[in-house]
């Protein structure tokens, strides 16, 4: 699954995005009247949050400087 951003530029931008993606991969178009799932989690753009079926398991940030960061 994807969660893509609530703010406008985001929601302009969601049907070039899903376009993009596999069949296979849900694309989550947020409300934006609900709580930010990005500031909920702490997350910035390109991060990545792996889950399991129990809780979050890893969370990668992308940088600018190629490195990657990946917390427990």
């Amino acid at each position: 699954m994807v969660v893509n951003h609530q703010g406008e530029q985001s929601r302009h931008l969601h049907p070039l995005l899903e376009a993009k993606l596999s069949k296979n991969i849900i694309l989550y178009k947020q409300d934006g009247q609900q709580p930010d799932v990005w500031q909920t989690l702490a997350g910035e753009k390109d991060d990545f949050f792996i889950y399991d079926r129990f809780d979050m398991k890893w969370k990668i940030q992308l940088h600018f400087s190629g490195k990657t960061n990946r917390t427990l």
